[in-house]
């Protein structure tokens, strides 16, 4: 099974996107991989700790994401909640991190503009498609749809 990451800074939009009501068929979105814990452990300052870095390690051997990540850009705003405590410019810091270290890590990022949610949702769509076609000319005769997990 392919995985492919949707990733991005607190409130970009991610989960919004990701729960949209039957907008990817057969499609399953993951959004929140080792290596976005390693951009937050870099972002606070921190080193990452010892699971963690195997952890990083493990996917990154094991090939568990496929390079293309989609990198949801912020709104412009941020809306707090009890989970989401950093403001909109404290996100921009975080989103450039988690772009410094997705590419860092081999990934080519696919940037998903702030628009309305329809449209976002459209453009990953629209790019799981043309990697699917890509895929499937390398491994024609294989059936083995893509998936966003």
């Amino acid at each position: 099974m392919r995985c492919y990451v949707l990733t991005g800074a607190p409130g970009a939009g991610k989960t919004t996107l990701a729960e949209a009501p039957e907008a990817y068929a057969r499609v399953r979105i993951h959004d929140r991989p080792p290596l976005c814990t390693l951009a937050l452990a870099r972002h606070l300052g921190r080193p990452p700790g010892r699971v963690l870095v195997e952890e990083v390690q493990r996917v990154l051997r094991d090939g568990a994401y496929e390079r293309p990540i989609f990198l949801v850009q912020p709104l412009g705003f941020v809306t707090p909640s009890a989970a989401r405590r950093k403001g909109y410019a404290e996100s921009l810091t975080f989103a450039r991190v988690h772009e410094e270290i997705y590419r860092a890590h081999g990934h080519r990022l696919i940037p998903v503009p702030p628009a309305p949610v329809q449209v976002r949702v459209a453009l990953v769509e629209t790019h799981l498609r043309h990697l699917a076609g890509l895929l499937s000319e390398r491994t024609e005769g294989v059936s083995d749809p893509v998936y966003l997990t």
